[in-house]
């Protein structure tokens, strides 16, 4: 009898310590490796655990989509949303605006004619509206840092633009990096035409 229990509880210990998070998962085996191969090692470590994690991304995307269909039953009031694009600009959206018609003519409660407003539709009814909701898991970051650090290597060598950098690093807001590159363009044309304009005059 003692000794199963023995049995039991080194099983226990041996599932927790199997499933518990290994120096694999925590990538500090081989602190002097590269951020794939870490990445390769924490993946494998992971594997018998990516039922769970499938399930906590599967529920997730469940509430998402349930959270959008309660907003599609009982969202009626018109009210305006913020939205993003791509190069991140704030833009402001009405939902749910009512299209005013003609006015009409009825009785009111005192027997005397009154003017009532009329709605003909409504734009942007998000009971009208479908939309596809994706979830993405976020990025590896040892990864990413060590395509970076690649990139910035190619950068101070002059061997990529800024524009170039910026897009391939992930960097979105390109209409300031554009705007800023033209103003420092400008202000050298400038400074050139006023140093030549000044070598002139002296001749």
């Amino acid at each position: 009898m003692t000794a199963g229990q023995f049995n039991l509880l080194a099983e226990a210990k041996g599932e927790i310590e199997r499933m518990g998070p290994n120096p694999a998962v925590l990538g500090r085996q081989g602190e002097n490796q590269s951020g794939r191969a870490n990445l390769v090692r924490q993946q494998a470590g992971l594997t018998e655990q990516a039922i769970v994690f499938g399930g906590i991304e599967s529920w997730e995307l469940r509430v998402y989509r349930q959270m959008w269909n309660r907003a599609k039953q009982y969202w009626q009031a018109p009210d305006y949303v913020r939205v993003t694009d791509d190069l991140g600009a704030p833009e402001f959206i009405g939902i749910n605006q009512p299209i005013p018609g003609p006015p009409q003519v009825v009785m009111g409660p005192q027997g005397v004619p009154m003017i009532q407003p009329s709605v003909l539709g409504y734009e942007n009814a998000l009971a009208e509206m479908d939309v596809d909701i994706t979830r993405t898991a976020k990025t590896d970051d040892k990864v990413s840092r060590e395509q970076l650090d690649k990139l910035q290597d190619a950068a101070t060598a002059n061997q990529i633009d800024l524009l170039k950098f910026c897009a391939y690093a992930g960097v979105h807001s390109l209409k300031e990096i554009r705007a800023a590159d033209f103003e420092q363009a400008l202000a050298a044309m400038q400074k050139k035409a006023k140093k030549n304009g000044h070598a002139g005059a002296m001749q």
